[in-house]
């Protein structure tokens, strides 16, 4: 093992409930406009630029240029490994979309981008 990784500013970065909406939204391997990840997440376009700035600048999604248009994916097959290997010992500790998590709200929206929803059900946020 490698003693010089530091896992703690990845996971600073992916830990920030807002951030890790945006990373499982691209998930699905298709570039998202900035404006469409913050309505993901939840956030203003100002606070979803301020945290598309960070996951860029620490590696974990890169920007796509199309004309006038900037689009966002993640930026390597491992950094989706990874998300989704943290999704899965989220699922498995009992933090999930569908129970309670001390200090984490779950707007409609989110719940959608992760597919624990669908568009029929009623609204709903996690105290």
């Amino acid at each position: 093992m490698r003693s010089d990784v530091d896992v703690s500013v990845p996971a600073r970065l992916i830990g920030e409930p807002a951030r890790a909406a945006m990373l499982t939204a691209l998930l699905s391997g298709q570039a998202l406009a900035a404006g469409e990840l913050a309505r993901v997440a939840g956030v203003s376009a100002a606070t979803a630029s301020e945290h598309l700035g960070r996951l860029r600048a620490g590696g974990l999604v890169e920007v796509v240029a199309a004309g006038r248009h900037r689009y966002y994916r993640l930026a390597s097959p491992e950094v989706a490994t990874a998300i989704e290997a943290l999704a899965t010992t989220g699922i498995t500790t009992g933090c999930t979309i569908d129970t309670y998590c001390p200090g984490r709200r779950v707007t409609r929206s989110v719940a959608l981008a992760l597919g624990r929803v669908t568009a029929v059900q009623t609204p709903f946020d996690l105290p």
